[in-house]
């Protein structure tokens, strides 16, 4: 029987990861929500975080490998969306870990307000163990239409985990990762999700969670701001000209009825 609930599509870059992977995996794989694909994309590891990856294929059908020699996060997270086949993507880093309603949590205003991209919140744990962890939650989702300004100040921090994305604007618009920035990749590839929705969903559920050994090197706060504003600029180009040849498609179509 077909299943009807969407396919959801996790998209893992993995890169000598052995210690945090299974913890990773295993908070995914308790998720309530089951419709989902875990892909697990190695980028070249030097440990053993590629034979974790095989070993993790082989013990859930769900889960699908991939790998390729070193190439960067960018390239990486490229190859996921190439591969994924499901209706929304998330992606998740190898060390962090997830709550286990997270994907429930993320679908929720999809299913009730058809929203274009969801948003919750992140929090910092420091212990390499999911069983410590308690979520901190709640259900007040905050619809946000067609007000860039409005999502950009709302509480989130522009980057590319703890968001859930339509896939169906990722490949309408050919959204990807740049691979000549070296940084602030994820901001700009989170402004033009941004900027060809609609209707947007943020909640302050904080499911998503950091490993703390990790975060200091994950934020930079004052090189963050610098990059969130480079960023909106460039997707407020992008949005201009996008509405500028949407307008100019529009009169030619107009004339060629004439």
């Amino acid at each position: 029987m077909k299943n009807l609930k969407p396919l959801v599509s996790i998209i893992i870059p993995v890169y000598n990861m052995e210690e945090y992977l299974d913890n990773c995996i295993k908070s995914i794989i308790r998720q309530t929500y089951s419709n989902f694909e875990i892909l697990l994309i190695d980028d070249g590891s030097t440990d053993q975080s590629k034979s974790l990856c095989i070993s993790w294929e082989k013990r859930d059908n769900r889960i699908r490998f991939f790998n390729h020699d070193n190439h960067g996060v960018s390239y990486t997270r490229n190859r996921g969306l190439k591969e994924s086949r499901g209706e929304y993507i998330i992606f998740i880093d190898a060390d962090d870990i997830v709550f286990e309603k997270y994907i429930e949590m993320m679908l929720k205003p999809y299913e009730e307000y058809n929203i274009d991209l969801s948003i919750l919140s992140y929090f910092c744990f420091y212990e390499n163990d999911i069983d410590s962890i308690k979520s901190y939650t709640n259900n007040d989702y905050e619809i946000i239409s067609d007000n860039i300004g409005a999502l950009f100040f709302a509480k989130t921090d522009g980057t590319i985990c703890s968001k859930m994305f339509r896939k169906s604007i990722i490949d309408k618009y050919k959204l990807n990762f740049y691979q000549i920035f070296a940084i602030g990749l994820f901001v700009v590839f989170f402004f033009l999700g941004i900027v060809f929705g609609n209707l947007f969903s943020t909640c302050d559920a904080a499911s998503y969670y950091y490993f703390s050994n990790t975060c200091v090197n994950k934020f930079n706060f004052s090189l963050m701001i610098a990059i969130w504003f480079v960023s909106l600029l460039v997707s407020i180009v992008i949005f201009s000209v996008g509405h500028i040849i949407a307008i100019l498609g529009d009169i030619n179509k107009k004339l060629s009825k004439k």
